[in-house]
């Protein structure tokens, strides 16, 4: 394992991808990059506990699968302790991968969890993807396409031909939520997809989605290769 400060690659690590998000008005939960260990410590009164810690490294995609998530900290002593542990989760799991840092975020609370994703297709060329999002996506397949740029009309359209629009939408009774802002976002993440030739791929998974607000939770930019 290397702690490096050369993380360019053609996988944008979070800290970069959350600045594109953010160029296009797009909201990720509060964050805080960590370079190092000794970070947590000056930073530790602005950290909204719980938090979440997460390595942020252009050597790894799938964080989860490398014990490179903690979740449910509480206080600074458990960052601390999350730090060290990430860290040696990562050593050994994934060798010899470049380490530039950690990503602190506010701990989202509990909510529907969407994704939005775009990429290149054969023969229409740019799409966004909507669905439902979190650990079920590839189980429920519940997706659906667009081509990039869309308006938030066409963006409103595409989600009603999902079944996670029913369970958004308040079906039988239950809460409706914040479709006006999901809306907006898949529209912007379109804009950027469609304006930035040198993006490959966007996911961002999960997207949490509450009555009042939605929340950006992870975010993956992939550039094209040149």
């Amino acid at each position: 394992m290397l702690q490096s400060n050369k993380c360019n690659s053609q996988f944008v690590i979070e800290p970069d991808a959350i600045q594109y998000l953010k160029a296009y008005g797009i909201n990720y939960e509060k964050n805080w990059f960590i370079k190092e260990k000794g970070d947590l410590e000056k930073l530790k009164t602005q950290f909204e506990f719980p938090i979440v810690m997460k390595i942020v490294s252009p050597d790894i995609v799938h964080k989860s699968d490398v014990g490179g998530v903690i979740v449910n900290i509480n206080n600074i002593n458990e960052a601390n302790k999350a730090y060290d542990k990430i860290m040696n989760n990562v050593s050994q799991n994934k060798s010899s991968v470049i380490i530039c840092g950690v990503l602190v975020c506010k701990q989202a609370d509990p909510g529907i969890e969407v994704i939005v994703g775009c990429t290149k297709d054969d023969v229409f060329g740019k799409v966004i993807m909507f669905g439902f999002g979190g650990l079920y996506v590839e189980i429920l397949k519940d997706v659906v396409y667009h081509t990039c740029p869309l308006s938030e009309e066409e963006a409103f359209s595409m989600l009603k031909h999902t079944n996670t629009y029913n369970i958004l939408s308040g079906a039988r009774g239950q809460a409706i939520y914040d479709l006006r802002s999901l809306v907006r976002l898949i529209s912007k993440i379109s804009e950027l997809y469609f304006s930035n030739d040198d993006i490959s791929e966007i996911e961002l998974n999960p997207i949490r989605i509450y009555e009042d607000k939605i929340v950006v939770l992870d975010v993956r930019i992939i550039k094209e290769v040149r």
